[in-house]
């Protein structure tokens, strides 16, 4: 982690958890994965799922949008 504060408890508690289950997933046999919350929850993550590209933003007509705003 990288913080613009020195660390506290909760940090302490939240790089065991990371770590852990980061050991556990290892010792289970996965491989290409990283471990972090997902909904409140630990998870294992593809790491295929990481680093795929956003997704880019429909193009639309500017004037269309333009017109849509004030004439509708």
């Amino acid at each position: 982690m990288i913080r613009a504060v020195p660390s506290n408890a909760a940090d302490n508690v939240y790089c065991t958890l990371l770590a852990q289950s980061a050991i556990h997933g290892a010792m289970a046999g996965f491989t290409g994965f990283t471990a972090g919350p997902v909904n409140g929850r630990h998870a294992y993550i593809p790491t295929s799922v990481i680093i795929k590209p956003l997704k880019k933003p429909f193009p639309f007509n500017y004037m269309s949008l333009i017109y849509n705003c004030f004439f509708m």
